[in-house]
């Protein structure tokens, strides 16, 4: 286990997969609100499909980290059109679990293994070689990291390296939202090892482009205006 120091574990490290799907008020914000027009900018994608969804919540006193890791790691996906979204409800600085960023990192061209996102064991019959040890040697990496406010919202490549600290605070609670969106040259493909998402059919083969009930074309780019 990744623990931050010093202290004794008195809160909990709950993590939430899939809740767009149980959760209608929830699916509402993913699918028709503000972010899948964002992502269709950043991702310059005539369209974009909606992947997936988590939620984080470190109690103030959760000595565990994040460890760094790739979320294209744990994606059954290929392609370079995808975003995460990390959006935060309640203030978040260094002491309370801010994110952390290698800067650039998505460009290095490797997909790493997978890991069990509080220590930096692979998981179980996934692929790829380890990490470099970045929480034990940060001054060897560029690493920036952000305070943000309720209404920010983070968004980084799906191949970006990234983790977080535990919440050293007293009082204050870390909550936030992670959404991943998914735009034109994304195809399918199923990787060992990966999380198996419960609520997903699973009816797409390697090579398809994602469609369907699981992955809902959520934002189209209006061609119209640019012929005005």
């Amino acid at each position: 286990m990744l623990f931050d120091e010093p202290g004794k574990a008195d809160g909990r490290f709950l993590l939430d997969t899939g809740v767009a799907a149980r959760h209608k008020p929830f699916n509402r914000i993913c699918v028709h609100g503000a972010a899948p027009e964002i992502a269709g900018a950043l991702l310059e994608s005539e369209r974009i499909n909606f992947f997936g969804d988590q939620i984080f919540i470190k109690e103030p006193g959760t000595r565990e980290r994040t460890a760094f890791h790739q979320d294209a790691s744990y994606f059954d996906i290929e392609g370079d059109q995808c975003c995460v979204m990390w959006i935060p409800v309640d203030p978040v600085t260094a002491q309370t679990g801010g994110m952390m960023y290698v800067r650039g990192s998505h460009r290095q061209g490797q997909l790493y293994a997978p890991n069990v996102f509080v220590s930096h064991t692979p998981l179980p019959g996934s692929e790829g070689e380890r990490l470099p040890n970045i929480e034990d040697h940060p001054n060897d990496f560029d690493i920036v990291q952000f305070d943000v406010e309720p209404g920010d919202i983070l968004v980084h490549h799906y191949k970006t390296i990234h983790g977080a600290g535990g919440n050293l605070s007293r009082y204050q609670v870390r909550r936030a939202a992670s959404l991943r969106y998914c735009g034109d040259d994304i195809r399918f493909k199923a990787r060992p090892g990966t999380p198996r998402q419960l609520h997903h059919s699973n009816q797409l083969q390697d090579g398809e482009p994602l469609s369907g009930p699981d992955f809902p074309i959520v934002w189209r780019r209006d061609r119209s205006q640019d012929a005005a």
